[in-house]
């Protein structure tokens, strides 16, 4: 077996053992598999408003683009580092998770619960097992319902890819083309994306 699948392995169980942390809106319901495990929130990033109409073209003729790191630094409008991108938003959102329970607890500002304790216990953990380190960026063609109240959030059921979209509003608009920047071990069999609009 090739290095690069057992990584994938490892990666896809470390996935597994965090999955109940996850605060993702995607609707499970939609696929009942029990092969299907969250893709972490620090691996999901959509592309801005500035970056999207170039992000669209590279996806004119496929649903999933497998991107190098400067490019999809370019269309998430970062700065290169020098460590991979995955590897950087997953510190990220550690530090972050960090910060908000130092302020819950020093200054009880906040609201901080077993739920994200136990996020921050699972990204600790892929941290410490170097899972960001194997992960490739791809570009995905996504779609969306009212951008300014919506997260997206993906998953991975079997070999296929599911991102969605959920957000607040009182109608249920078209869905608006979009693209999300997914950071995984290998690129998947297919992509499906779907949106909802919660009342």
């Amino acid at each position: 077996m090739k290095v690069k699948t057992l990584a994938a392995i490892a990666v896809m169980a470390l996935w597994g053992a965090a999955a109940a942390y996850s605060g993702q809106a995607a609707d499970r319901s939609k696929v009942a598999d029990t092969s299907c495990k969250d893709v972490p929130d620090p691996f999901v990033a959509s592309v801005g408003r500035p970056n999207r109409p170039e992000a669209l073209q590279r996806l004119k003729d496929a649903q999933i683009v497998e991107l190098t790191e400067s490019q999809a630094e370019t269309l998430l409008s970062e700065a290169s580092t020098g460590k991979p991108l995955a590897v950087v938003h997953l510190d990220r959102a550690i530090a972050d998770l960090k910060s908000q329970r130092r302020d819950e607890l020093q200054f009880q500002k906040g609201s901080w619960g077993d739920d994200l304790e136990a996020e921050l216990t699972g990204l600790s953990r892929m941290q410490s097992a170097g899972a960001a380190w194997h992960l490739k960026p791809f570009l995905v063609r996504a779609v969306m319902g009212f951008e300014g109240t919506g997260h997206f959030a993906a998953r991975l059921c079997g070999d296929r890819l599911y991102v969605d979209h959920s957000s607040l509003g009182h109608w249920t608009p078209k869905p608006a083309p979009a693209a999300v920047i997914v950071f995984l071990p290998r690129k998947p069999s297919g992509v499906t994306a779907d949106f909802e609009v919660a009342g």
